[in-house]
């Protein structure tokens, strides 16, 4: 369980940067408890809410990936009916993960109820954030890094409340991270750690700048008394 008093904002991003790079690495190392953990951490961290909140969260997502992987298979064998069955599940089980995320914090990211604003209702807030976020996973299966920009930034735009541009920006950071990831993930698999912990440690400092650019404005909107404390 996640137990901190952070100094300033700047040990917040390094934060998320450690937890975000520790379920990277754990992921490829199939140590589901370890994913598990660091993720929880994760939104317990970004978004304040309770742990048991976060885990809850992480639940919804872990099966929705599972639904994706079966997605992804169905894709490669050019069976898309059946294939379409597991995005749409995929897609189902990341709305009800951005509902539990989001369910007490949503109010604070769009002050007055501006979500109206954008023509949306709270459950479409929910219905539209895994849309992007199923979409993004689509379009990495199908290797079109134009589309997963775009659905990541929309993602990213609509989730915090932030301009497009600056969601784009975040994007890149985490784009360029995933790059270093791939590295890292190629030399651990030929045995060499020595130089995965290098690319590793790119991919955290890279994920501290992408967390910096989404958080910077908001994090005080989510941490009401200005204080970073979790426990």
């Amino acid at each position: 369980m996640l137990a901190l008093r952070l100094k300033n904002e700047r040990q917040l991003y390094r934060e998320l940067a450690r937890h975000e790079v520790g379920w990277w690495k754990a992921h490829h190392r199939k140590d589901k408890p370890e994913l598990a953990d660091n993720m929880t951490n994760l939104y317990s961290l970004q978004f304040n809410i309770p742990y048991k909140k976060a885990i809850e969260a992480v639940r919804f997502r872990v099966e929705a990936a599972g639904e994706h992987d079966l997605a992804e298979k169905l894709e490669d064998k050019k069976d898309q009916r059946n294939a379409d069955i597991y995005w749409s599940n995929t897609e189902n089980l990341l709305e009800r993960h951005f509902e539990v995320l989001m369910k007490d914090i949503w109010p604070r990211l769009y002050e007055q109820n501006s979500l109206l604003s954008k023509g949306l209702t709270e459950d479409e807030l929910y219905r539209e954030l895994a849309r992007y976020e199923v979409g993004w996973w689509k379009w990495h299966h199908r290797k079109d890094n134009a589309k997963i920009a775009e659905n990541m930034a929309n993602l990213y735009s609509l989730q915090f409340n932030i301009p497009y541009e600056k969601a784009i920006e975040a994007v890149r950071f985490r784009v360029e991270a995933a790059g270093e990831h791939d590295i890292a993930e190629k030399l651990e698999d030929e045995k060499d750690q020595r130089n995965a912990d290098i690319y590793w440690s790119n991919t955290e400092n890279l994920l501290e700048q992408h967390f910096e650019v989404l958080m910077k404005d908001i994090w005080p909107k989510l941490y009401e008394t200005g204080i970073i404390s979790v426990v």
